[in-house]
């Protein structure tokens, strides 16, 4: 494949973390495996790498089992995401494009993707080592497009992480997390329960919400294939 032109690869960063009592931990992991086949497909030639499963974090008497994790320190995050981008490089890939789908990856994305542009910005063999900050769109970019663009007032005040459900978990991430696997927000068992809702808005169906996911994921993906686009162009010829 590599012969034959694919070489743009993806790192996918997730995590595992607590999101309460409706949804997975690893709901990033869910979130990047969709979105990256996603991008890698509309993008052609390009493959996503090993996803990294893992986010950085502090360990500490008060982290608890459901509560966080397991995480890696920074400086071990770090390391491995130069690593693999490095590794990449080595293949012959010629772009490397890091995106991840918690705040606290970005850090560590950004160091990894600054320190290989660095060592290798006198190699005649020019390598693309970047992160694209704008894939992480949550609040700024589905948000606002289930609010003002769907008309669907979803009780989350834009730019915060949890609305009047009082839950780390919003309609946008329970769409695209119901289309990947809806055992992964308790679906059914939600629906039995009678708690099929989130910030006041109620799943009218299971195929509704994953509607709606289909319309958030192919947001999500447009926005940064287009944040990528828009880096290529400043690129040399």
């Amino acid at each position: 494949m590599l012969k034959d032109g694919y070489t743009t690869v993806l790192i996918m960063t997730g995590g595992v973390e607590n999101n309460d009592g409706n949804l997975q931990m690893n709901k990033h992991n869910i979130n990047i495996k969709l979105l990256g086949e996603m991008m890698a497909r509309r993008m052609g030639k390009t493959l996503v790498a090993p996803l990294v499963t893992l986010e950085p974090g502090n360990a500490g008497p008060n982290i608890q089992p459901g509560r966080a994790g397991p995480m890696l320190s920074q400086a071990t995050y770090a390391a491995l995401l130069f690593d693999m981008g490095n590794y990449l490089r080595s293949m012959g890939f010629k772009e490397v494009f890091y995106m991840g789908d918690s705040g606290g990856n970005a850090r560590g994305m950004q160091t990894a993707a600054d320190s290989l542009t660095k060592l290798y910005a006198d190699s005649p063999d020019r390598v693309v080592f970047k992160h694209i900050p704008e894939f992480y769109n949550h609040t700024s970019v589905v948000q606002p497009y289930i609010q003002n663009e769907l008309k669907i007032p979803e009780g989350i005040k834009i730019g915060a992480s949890s609305g009047t459900s009082g839950l780390h978990e919003e309609l946008g991430i329970d769409a695209t997390m119901a289309l990947a696997d809806p055992q992964s927000i308790r679906f059914a068992q939600r629906v039995k329960a009678g708690q099929a809702e989130i910030n006041g808005i109620k799943f009218e169906s299971l195929a509704w919400l994953q509607g709606l996911g289909r319309k958030v994921a192919d947001l999500r993906v447009t926005t940064a294939i287009n944040a990528i686009n828009a880096y290529r162009a400043t690129l040399p010829k």
